[in-house]
């Protein structure tokens, strides 16, 4: 069933596979957290942020426990359609529900915040990522010198290169580039 509404969702769009849950619904099928986790997924990779909220919005209403899968989708269609603000509201929910984090979450949450050109933002999350159990990588660091990028924030973006020694990560073409870009005046 959950591969069902993932092919759905995926092959003839989220519509056809809302429909599905509520066609499952309607018959009484009790819906789980992989199921919701599939369709919320395949809206973040068709950047429908707004379904992607209403399901997880539903889901946390409802019986069915969420799940990091589910939430970090929501956050990345948040992402994905350049919501920054609805991106850390689902953030934020994932952490209050106890929701274990990871470095898609992060990575989500600091990339939206780059995209809507809120690059304080950006590096008040970095900031919850340092000081939480999980560690940054490529993708976490990429994202939050880029938002540094966006706002002129040389000395920002040059510490997070610095800090990306500290934490071992090796920084790459697109780190190096955004860190340069962010210098130019």
């Amino acid at each position: 069933s959950t591969r069902i509404l993932s092919g759905l969702a995926k092959a003839h769009g989220v519509d056809t596979a809302f429909l599905a849950m509520d066609w499952h619904r309607l018959s009484k099928y009790e819906l789980n957290y992989y199921h919701y986790s599939a369709v919320i997924d395949a809206c973040a990779q068709a950047s429908a942020w707004m379904k992607a909220v209403q399901l997880l919005t539903a889901m946390t209403q409802g019986d069915v426990e969420s799940n990091s899968s589910a939430c970090n989708a929501a956050v990345s269609a948040c992402e994905k359609g350049c919501r920054w603000d609805e991106s850390l509201k689902y953030f934020g929910v994932t952490a209050q529900r106890k929701i274990e984090v990871d470095t898609t979450t992060f990575g989500a949450a600091i990339s939206a915040c780059r995209k809507g050109g809120k690059w304080e933002k950006a590096l008040q999350v970095c900031s919850m990522l340092a000081l939480s159990a999980v560690k940054s990588n490529l993708v976490t660091f990429n994202a939050a010198i880029s938002a540094c990028e966006w706002g002129r924030k040389w000395h920002k973006a040059l510490q997070l290169v610095g800090d990306m020694a500290q934490c071992k990560v090796e920084s790459g073409t697109i780190t190096l580039s955004a860190a340069i870009s962010a210098c130019k005046v």
